[in-house]
């Protein structure tokens, strides 16, 4: 059966193929995955990758961290160096007056006295993001201390810029400083 040529019309072709398969008319046609899923898939899937290889890089992070606090805390409290701080310390560490940092050493070997022991570390959280200034990477750690006059613990805070650590927060709580 032969029709015009014209929109709509049937074509011995399309006979053909309507009798071969009388469904195909009616069947949707298969595109693949449209664009803009396509998209946010690979959105996703670089999110994914990186958000992993951010947390390889802070986890390894976070162990070199703390090595530095093993060995910066005991340099710093055993005779309550200020230098051995200021030598360590973070330019916002740094930012604080001298004299107050002094002032504050000062009260913290009268009240506590240096440190005896090597201090127990915990880790504390940690974070990491890539900014203006490079990989950075924050982390904390808790030391439970023993001091010639009591106990205590002292948190630091450190930061990884360029891939050198320094103290950015040296905090102590102790109820020796009550006293």
């Amino acid at each position: 059966m032969f029709y015009g040529r014209e929109m709509g019309e049937m074509t011995e072709a399309n006979e053909l193929s309507d009798t071969a398969n009388p469904d195909a008319r009616d069947a949707p046609k298969r595109r693949g995955i449209h664009p803009v899923l396509k998209v946010l898939l690979v959105i996703l899937l670089l999110a994914a990758t990186s958000c992993g290889g951010c947390f390889v890089a802070g986890y390894q992070a976070q162990a070199e961290g703390r090595i530095y606090a093993k060995t910066a805390l005991p340099a710093i409290a055993r005779s309550w160096s200020i230098d051995a701080l200021v030598e360590r310390g973070s330019p916002d560490l740094l930012s604080n007056p001298r004299e107050k940092l002094v002032d504050l050493f000062t009260w913290l070997s009268a009240r506590l006295g240096p440190l005896k022991d090597e201090p127990k570390f915990q880790d504390g959280g940690w974070r990491n993001f890539l900014g203006t200034k490079g990989f950075v990477v924050t982390a904390v750690y808790f030391a439970d201390c023993e001091f010639e006059k009591g106990s205590g613990r002292v948190t630091l805070t450190l930061v990884r810029t360029d891939g050198v650590w320094r103290i950015n927060g040296f905090h102590v709580n102790s109820e020796a400083l009550m006293k």
